[in-house]
């Protein structure tokens, strides 16, 4: 009888939102203390970050934000995959920031049910979250950063978002079976991004603005 796999040491939706709000002492956190606080390799906690910035309130309901998390996360990801030891963000793009105190509203507020949704993470199947399966990963928030536009326009960025998460837990925890769901969850953002996005009116928006 094999043995039940064990649970990680690593809390990472907790850990990481309690990461980013410690990025700066300022009254504000910008997008560059977020990516100089978790370096150009640590793709997993990244796309924890970016993941839950864009599914819960008070930041990712806010217009216009899943835009710039898309912006920054397609460089961030880009980078990631053709090895780059440090990231380059444009100036103009590192000095977006949040208000610190919406971040710490974030965390009190998700922290109780991250902490034990975090105890279901476990080091299983790890053979599906090695050196080459974080490229495809890469490759896949890439994708989800380039979604994140259309579906703001339907308020489903919490596909993408949830994706995100998905993929940075399996990469954070070694666990395989986050991966699994993170694809599965990239197949439905690509399905709801085809049938339920308004391309029509999307372009026509689009050609008035030219």
């Amino acid at each position: 009888m094999s043995a039940a796999p064990e649970q990680s040491d690593v809390a990472p939706l907790e850990s990481i939102l309690e990461e980013a709000v410690e990025a700066t002492d300022d009254e504000k956190t910008t997008v560059g203390d977020i990516i100089d606080a978790f370096g150009a390799q640590s793709l997993g906690p990244m796309l924890i970050l970016f993941g839950l910035l864009a599914l819960f309130p008070p930041i990712g309901a806010v217009p216009g934000v899943p835009i710039v998390l898309g912006a920054v996360l397609a460089l961030y990801a880009v980078q990631f995959i053709v090895g780059k030891e440090r990231v380059w963000v444009p100036a103009r793009l590192r000095r977006i920031s949040f208000e610190r105190a919406k971040l710490e509203k974030a965390r009190e507020r998700m922290s109780p049910w991250l902490s034990r949704i975090d105890r279901l993470f476990r080091e299983r199947m790890s053979f599906a979250t090695g050196k080459l399966m974080s490229r495809f990963v890469g490759v896949a928030a890439l994708i989800h950063a380039g979604l994140m536009i259309p579906l703001e326009f339907v308020s489903l960025v919490a596909i993408p978002g949830a994706a995100l998460v998905f993929f940075g837990v399996a990469l954070t925890a070694r666990d395989g079976l986050m991966m699994i769901i993170g694809w599965t969850i990239t197949a439905a953002a690509f399905y709801v991004t085809v049938f339920m996005v308004p391309w029509g009116k999307i372009t026509e928006a689009a050609a008035k603005l030219l």
